[in-house]
């Protein structure tokens, strides 16, 4: 995903850089609405991102708000119009692979519940959904200053005055 020059690689496109920051913004975005710690969110000029978020406890509930913020990423990213490509290298994500071990986990401390993968993913995109406002104005952010702590992010999030 990088353009060549005669001096190699460059940074990335203007449209990857752009999916990147809607990928870790839905991702933070999630996390704080359901109430997780939300420490730094970053886009590279590689095109590649992260964001940093935690559960101060470990219980089912908590390990599912994190396997929500996990997939909302990938669902923001096929809500908005991923291509072939890209839905392939999402689906073998390491998104995909945390989320799945998480439910897994989620399934076995609160049987319950009796999640599957299924439900799971219509609750992302339910909540993905909801926040596409506040996603996309911490994309934005994210484009410009390149990296966001978990207070800018909650400031963010607030509603607009």
């Amino acid at each position: 995903n990088f353009a060549k020059d005669s001096g190699g690689l460059t940074a990335a496109t203007g449209r990857e850089i752009e999916r990147t920051a809607l990928h870790e913004a839905s991702h933070a975005v999630v996390a704080h609405g359901l109430g997780l710690d939300v420490g730094r969110v970053c886009v590279r000029s590689d095109a590649s991102g992260s964001a940093a978020y935690t559960a101060s406890e470990a219980r089912a509930d908590t390990l599912l708000s994190m396997v929500l913020a996990d997939l909302a990423g990938i669902v923001a990213e096929l809500l908005t119009g991923a291509d072939h490509r890209r839905q392939f290298a999402l689906a073998n994500s390491h998104d995909i692979l945390s989320a799945r071990s998480s439910i897994e986990e989620c399934q076995r401390l609160a049987p319950s519940w009796m999640l599957t993968s299924r439900s799971v993913a219509i609750l992302t995109c339910c909540i993905v959904q909801s926040n596409l406002r506040q996603i996309e104005r911490v994309a934005g952010a994210l484009r410009l200053c390149r990296e966001l702590d978990g207070a800018a992010v909650s400031a963010l999030c607030a509603p607009l005055q």
